[in-house]
């Protein structure tokens, strides 16, 4: 079978057209050939007849003086048409009277049935039996012919070699007008194709078909480019929108890194300007508790206490918010191996670690583009948390791992501390977000804020995943490509 779907539509047009023609004249040459040959059987047969009909007329005599011998040779004198095969005269009675069979044939066995034609068994076109009714004027008996149709093989075969032949030349024809023809159709659908193809590739809706003609392709043609004109229409007002939506941004853009700026600055000078005042509490404070702390009762001793506590607390939340405010100013981005910045941070905590009995451990750390101030600062944050926030009793134990994810890499600080609740997991990375009391855990309430900004400034995110009493794991991921 032909797969039409797979084909062109030029040549699944001349298929139909070509398969059309064919059945046509198949058809039509079908009819006249069976026309033609009941016409030849209904002839043969009538000629048949006309011979069974000259012998009954000439064996009449022999059947009404019942003269055998002379009906015996009237048969005799078929043997002249070789088409008669056999041959037999029935008295009035019903009884032979005479029969006649050619030479190299079987006799045959007539069977009166009272019809002038009777087709034989052997073929509707080989063999026929006809039967005449002799009367002088009565009934005297009747005449059987059984005789074969000759030249039917020789008519038929000519049917077949002429048949084929205008088959031939009708598929010759209709293919040369059909290719003709069918370009009409074809060559604008292949047009609509290819430009329907060009506005796919290059997304330009201006083009449009030509839309001659009132046939369904015009049609279509017009309802192809009213489309078009809309999608340009929708496209223009969408790059429209588009750029004044880049005004927008950049101006909104401009005016936040305006505002950041300005924040900075401000915090920066703030943190700084409040620096020399806090020292100079700090200093006198701390000489009216050296010089005049036996000539003050114990509440005042108490207040020099807290004074000297609250001060120190003040220039650490300062220090914080100047780290805080430094990151991202200065993103110059190098090779790091963190392995390195690893053993570093374990170096600076050694006081911490070696107090609280902390067990450290670390693997696959990888080397990577990042700002290694920036990335010291990160270990240092978590560490010294894991470390800050550990159970009362066990021994503390952080494991730092990392996997390289194709586009990023991700970083894993395990501990077993006391963990967090589910409610807190977002709420520990906002500025000044504590979850407990400074009497109880010291710390500002930035360090993981200022984890946040780092791995944010590394096109990465942090996150947490923690069970109370269990323990927590903070994940956070770095970009490979920092452009």
């Amino acid at each position: 079978m032909f797969n039409l779907e797979n084909s062109s539509i030029r040549k699944n047009l001349i298929l139909i057209q070509l398969t059309t023609a064919f059945m046509a004249v198949l058809i039509c040459c079908g009819f006249f050939v069976y026309n033609d040959i009941k016409l030849f059987r209904d002839s043969s047969i009538k000629t048949k007849y006309s011979i069974a009909e000259i012998v009954g007329l000439s064996v009449a005599p022999a059947l009404g003086f019942l003269d055998e011998e002379a009906a015996t040779q009237m048969l005799a004198k078929l043997k002249s048409n070789p088409a008669i095969l056999n041959a037999a005269i029935f008295d009035k009675d019903g009884k032979e009277f005479a029969r006649y069979t050619r030479t190299g044939q079987q006799p045959f066995t007539f069977s009166l049935s009272g019809n002038s034609e009777k087709e034989s068994q052997e073929g509707y076109m080989q063999k026929v039996i006809v039967s005449y009714k002799v009367r002088d004027p009565d009934f005297l008996g009747t005449v059987m012919l059984r005789a074969e149709l000759q030249g039917f093989k020789e008519i038929l075969m000519n049917y077949i070699q002429v048949g084929v032949f205008i088959l031939i030349i009708s598929l010759v024809v209709a293919f040369i007008i059909s290719t003709f023809l069918q370009q009409y159709i074809t060559n604008r659908l292949l047009a609509f194709v290819a430009k329907t193809k060009e506005v796919g590739d290059t997304n330009n809706f201006s083009i449009r078909l030509p839309t001659a003609g009132k046939d369904e392709i015009a049609t279509l043609s017009v309802a192809f480019n009213n489309m078009l004109a809309q999608i340009e229409k929708m496209q223009s007002a969408l790059k429209h929108s588009n750029v004044e939506l880049e005004k927008r941004v950049k101006r909104r853009t401009a005016e936040l890194e305006r505002a950041n700026q300005e924040l900075e600055r401000f915090v920066y000078v703030a943190s700084h300007d409040l620096q020399e005042p806090l020292r100079t509490i700090s200093n006198y404070t701390g000489l009216l508790e050296k010089g005049y702390s036996a000539q003050l009762d114990d509440t005042a001793n108490k207040y020099l206490s807290r004074t000297l506590r609250a001060a120190s607390r003040m220039r650490t939340l300062i220090r914080d918010l100047l780290e805080l405010s430094r990151i991202g100013r200065n993103a110059q981005f190098t090779q790091v191996d963190t392995t390195e910045i690893m053993k570093e941070t374990i170096a600076q905590l050694n006081a911490a670690i070696e107090e609280s009995h902390t067990k450290i451990t670390y693997t696959g750390l990888p080397v990577l583009t990042g700002n290694e101030v920036e990335l010291k600062l990160l270990f240092q944050n978590l560490v010294s948390n894991a470390i800050k926030f550990r159970k009362a009793e066990g021994t503390p134990e952080i494991n730092v791992s990392a996997v390289d994810r194709d586009t990023h890499y991700l970083f894993a600080f395990a501990d077993n501390g006391i963990g967090i609740e589910e409610q807190y997991k977002e709420r520990i990375f906002i500025v000044f977000q504590r979850l407990h009391g400074k009497d109880e855990y010291a710390g500002t309430g930035i360090g993981l804020a200022t984890c946040q900004k780092i791995v944010t400034l590394h096109k990465g995110e942090i996150w947490v995943k923690s069970t109370p009493g269990l323990g927590s794991t903070f994940y956070f991921t770095i970009a490979k490509d920092l452009k």
